[in-house]
C-alpha cells in the first residue's frame, strides 16, 4: 500500500512540475518591453524561402543577424546564436510532443536586449527549438524567428509592393491606414493572433502565422467535409517538418468559391490545403500577395491594404510533381493525383538523370535548393532511374485545379 502510495505520489509531483514548467515557460516566452515612444522605423526585408526576412542585432554587438517573423511560433534563436549571445539567461524548459508524437524539450532563456533597426528590445524571452537547424532554415542563413511577444511591443507594416518593414507606435502614421480594412482578432496564452473565418456558415478561428509560407490551411475533419462539395486534388508524399521531426503525409488542395475573413473580408476561388498533422487552422502569408498588412496585437486588430498589382493564386498549373534531395540524389518527391506526372506513370522515388538533356549534380542539400529551379518552364523532357532501368519522360503544364 505505501509503495502505491508513494508511487502515486511522484506521478502528482511529476505533473504539477510539468504543468508549473509550462505555465512559467509560457509567461516567460510572452515577455519583451520596449521603452521607446514616438518612434517610426523603416527596414528593409527580402523574400527567403518565401518568408520576408530581415536584419537584427543582439544587445551590443554590431554583427547583423537574418530573422523571419513567426505570428504563429515564438521567439527563437538559433544553436550557434545562443552559444555566442551575451547577455542570455536559460530560464525553464516545456516538454513538448511534435506530429510524429516524439517528445522533445524545448529550452525558454531570456535575452536582455534586441535590436531592430535603430529600436531596442529589452527583457525578451526566446526558445530553442531545433527547427532553426534544419535545411529550410540554415541554407538560406536564417538564424531565428521573432515571435508574438516582439510583435505585441508596437505596430507592425508589412509593406510587400516595396519590401519594407514600417514598426511604430502611432497607427495614424501607418501609409493608407484610413482606408485600410480592419478586422478584429483575439489573442491566445502565447499571444498568437486568432481570426475568426466561415465558409459555407461554418465558423471557426484560424491561426494568422507569417511563419507560414502557404496560404489557408483546414484542419481535419474540416477539409474532408468541404472537399466533398468543392473540386480537390491530392499531393502524395509530402515532405512536412512538425517539430523535432520529419513525416511524408498526403495534401489536399481544395478550390472553394469563398472563404469569408473576420465577417469582413471575402476572399473569392481561394485554393486551401488540408492534412491530417496540422495543429490549428492557418492563415499563411499567401495572404500577402493581394494585401499589405498590418499587425496591432496589443490592441488585437489587423488591417488589410490591398496592393495595387496583386492578386491571390485561384487556379494550380502544374507539372504534377516536385524534387527532394535525398542521399545525394534528386528524387521524385511528391506526385499530384489527375496530373500530367501521374499520367505518365511517374512514381515516388524515381531518380532524376537529367531535365532536358542536361544533367545536375549539387554537392549537397543547400546547394540543391538555392540553385534549382524549374516552375519557369512550360514543358520539360525528364531522364529518370527506376531501379536499373532509364526511363524518359515529356510532361506539360495544365491546370489540374
Amino acid at each position: 500500500m505505501k509503495t502505491i502510495y508513494y508511487l502515486l505520489l511522484a506521478t502528482c509531483l511529476f505533473q504539477s512540475c510539468t504543468a508549473y514548467h509550462r505555465v512559467k515557460s509560457n509567461k516567460l516566452v510572452t515577455k519583451a518591453a520596449i521603452k521607446a515612444s514616438d518612434f517610426y522605423e523603416e527596414i528593409p526585408f527580402t523574400v527567403v524561402q518565401g518568408l520576408p526576412a530581415f536584419s537584427i542585432r543582439l544587445g551590443q554587438d554590431s554583427s547583423l543577424h537574418r530573422f523571419v517573423f513567426d505570428s504563429g511560433g515564438y521567439t527563437v534563436l538559433s544553436q550557434k546564436l545562443i552559444e555566442s549571445a551575451s547577455g542570455k539567461q536559460r530560464k525553464s524548459h516545456i516538454n513538448v510532443k511534435d506530429g510524429n508524437r516524439k517528445t522533445g524539450r524545448i529550452n525558454i532563456y531570456k535575452l536582455d536586449q534586441l535590436n531592430i533597426g535603430s529600436i531596442p528590445f529589452e527583457e525578451v524571452g526566446f526558445a530553442e527549438i531545433s527547427f532553426t537547424e534544419s535545411d529550410f532554415f540554415s541554407c538560406p542563413g536564417i538564424d531565428g524567428t521573432l515571435g508574438p511577444n516582439i510583435m505585441k511591443e508596437c505596430i507592425w507594416y508589412f509593406d510587400n509592393d516595396k519590401l519594407k518593414l514600417i514598426f511604430t507606435d502611432q497607427l495614424e502614421r501607418i501609409p493608407g491606414i484610413a482606408t485600410a480594412i480592419r478586422i478584429p482578432i483575439k489573442t491566445n496564452n502565447i499571444l498568437k493572433p486568432l481570426m475568426k473565418f466561415s465558409i459555407d456558415g461554418q465558423e471557426n478561428y484560424l491561426t494568422f502565422d507569417t511563419g507560414d509560407n502557404g496560404f489557408i490551411s483546414i484542419q481535419q475533419p474540416l477539409g474532408d467535409q468541404i472537399s466533398r462539395d468543392y473540386p480537390s486534388v491530392t499531393k502524395f508524399g509530402q515532405r512536412i517538418r512538425t517539430g523535432h521531426t520529419e513525416i511524408q503525409e498526403a495534401v489536399k488542395l481544395i478550390k472553394i468559391d469563398s472563404i469569408g475573413l473576420g465577417g469582413i473580408l471575402s476572399l473569392e476561388n481561394v485554393l486551401v490545403s488540408s492534412r491530417n498533422s496540422s495543429s490549428s487552422h492557418n492563415l499563411g502569408i499567401g495572404i500577402f500577395d493581394q494585401f499589405n498588412v498590418v499587425f496591432n496585437l496589443a490592441q488585437e486588430e489587423v488591417y488589410f491594404i490591398k496592393r495595387a498589382a496583386g492578386s491571390l493564386r485561384t487556379e494550380l498549373r502544374t507539372f504534377g510533381f516536385g524534387f527532394d534531395f535525398v542521399d545525394q540524389k534528386l528524387i521524385v518527391g511528391y506526385l499530384y493525383n489527375n496530373s500530367p506526372a501521374e499520367r505518365a506513370g511517374l512514381a515516388i522515388g524515381d531518380e532524376l538523370v537529367e531535365i532536358d538533356g542536361k544533367a545536375f549534380d549539387f554537392p549537397d542539400y543547400c546547394s540543391f535548393l538555392n540553385g534549382f529551379e524549374i516552375n519557369n518552364k512550360e514543358e520539360i523532357v525528364l531522364g529518370l532511374k527506376r531501379g536499373n532501368e532509364l526511363i524518359q519522360v515529356k510532361l506539360k503544364k495544365e491546370k489540374i485545379l
